[in-house]
């Protein structure tokens, strides 16, 4: 593994809504709320027109949380919402489509003592339950995303504890039927945890993750390149000393490099105290095929910040969305943040939060050159009181 330093840099202030208000226009947004405890965590344009979101809401005639997928129109119309679970709490995490049209999902479900399984759901071009699986032999592992292949197989990817405090990779393979194919665990006798995965052009995948950096509290950037198989092409190590970076989302851009968004946590007292204080910021990286490092920018606002998703569009502009959660001026809501190719802030809108935790948790371009966006995410067991929202923006 080859290692490489870097320092994050070129502070940005963003004030305004320069030429970004001209054209973030909201064409449609939809709230669910009827249950007061529903998240959207993933979303994709179905194949069939309009798009499919899955989350987690209450169970019918249970105290816990099931998974919940929902169909839009084009227009914004809900065409479908199912519910879908065990007696346990089931978290959704990612959602993806066969070319048949079929839907598989992938969540955790949350057992007693923190414990985790791995929940499979596999549901019709409808929404109706296929299949559905909890995989108790696969323990306290932590699932981030899924992707359908063409032959009815699908990759799932998240993250494993093999000792006390101590995570790997996982990526594993399963068939049709949900049944285990392959499964690989990376890294080293350390914290690493996956933060995405993206599925390549050439049937491979990408992963960033979070690795624990040389000191207690101080974390770096990971990023890893499979084949379809599996195996590993290469592994890069991205230090950033005194910082705590969250990888959230990688990306590919046009021109086939890796596009890198997260938190970028600068410590404002001692990193080894039993109380460090961080400020966050949004990072952006832009890495080669091969693991080289283009460019990284530290984009600071006024205040905590940082993003959660990222849409590349074609043209090779990059809108990361997040959230801000303070703001010297008063400014805290989930946040879109519009940069050029090369990772220069363009503009900025923030919209106000809708309750606590509120953030974008997935953004994504659509087919007639707009994009949608979905929130708030992952659920916080001891805080229900959460509505599901997306919001669909114009073409721009």
């Amino acid at each position: 593994m080859c290692s490489k330093m870097f320092y994050l840099f070129l502070v940005f202030s963003l004030i305004g809504f320069r030429g970004f208000s001209q054209t973030l226009d909201i064409e449609w947004e939809k709230k669910t709320g009827k249950s007061g405890s529903d998240v959207f965590n993933c979303i994709i344009e179905d194949v069939n027109g309009g798009y499919t979101v899955v989350g987690s809401s209450p169970a019918v005639n249970r105290d816990d949380l099931d998974f919940c997928l929902v169909k839009f129109s084009a227009e914004g119309q809900i065409i479908t919402e199912k519910i879908f679970g065990t007696e346990s709490n089931d978290l959704s995490s990612g959602i993806s489509q066969f070319v048949s049209g079929e839907y598989i999902a992938v969540g955790n479900s949350v057992l007693d003592a923190g414990k985790t399984h791995v929940f499979f759901l596999k549901a019709d071009v409808d929404g109706n339950e296929v299949w559905q699986k909890s995989l108790n032999e696969l323990e306290n592992i932590s699932v981030n995303d899924v992707f359908a292949s063409d032959d009815g197989d699908f990759v799932t990817c998240g993250s494993v504890l093999v000792s006390e405090g101590f995570r790997k990779i996982w990526l594993a393979e399963f068939d049709n039927d949900g049944e285990l194919l392959w499964e690989k665990t990376y890294g080293e006798n350390v914290i690493e945890e996956v933060g995405s995965v993206k599925k390549l052009p050439d049937g491979g995948f990408a992963i960033a993750a979070q690795t624990a950096g040389e000191v207690a509290q101080e974390s770096d950037l990971l990023v890893i390149r499979f084949n379809s198989e599996g195996n590993k092409i290469w592994e890069e190590r991205y230090k950033m000393p005194k910082v705590n970076v969250r990888p959230e989302c990688i990306c590919c851009s046009p021109d086939n490099n890796f596009i890198v968004a997260g938190w970028y946590g600068t410590c404002m007292n001692d990193i080894n105290s039993d109380n460090p204080i961080f400020d966050y910021d949004l990072f952006l990286t832009k890495i080669s095929p091969e693991g080289e490092l283009i460019w990284s920018k530290n984009i600071d606002s006024e205040g905590s910040e940082g993003g959660n998703t990222i849409a590349v569009r074609p043209d090779g502009k990059i809108v990361v969305a997040g959230k801000k959660e303070t703001s010297f001026l008063g400014r805290v809501g989930t946040w879109l943040v519009l940069a050029d190719s090369e990772g220069s802030i363009l503009s900025e809108a923030v919209f106000p939060f809708n309750f606590g935790n509120d953030k974008v948790s997935e953004i994504i371009s659509t087919s007639d050159g707009g994009l949608v966006l979905i929130g708030p995410g992952e659920m916080n067991l001891d805080l229900r009181n959460t509505d599901g929202w997306i919001k669909k923006i114009k073409a721009f």
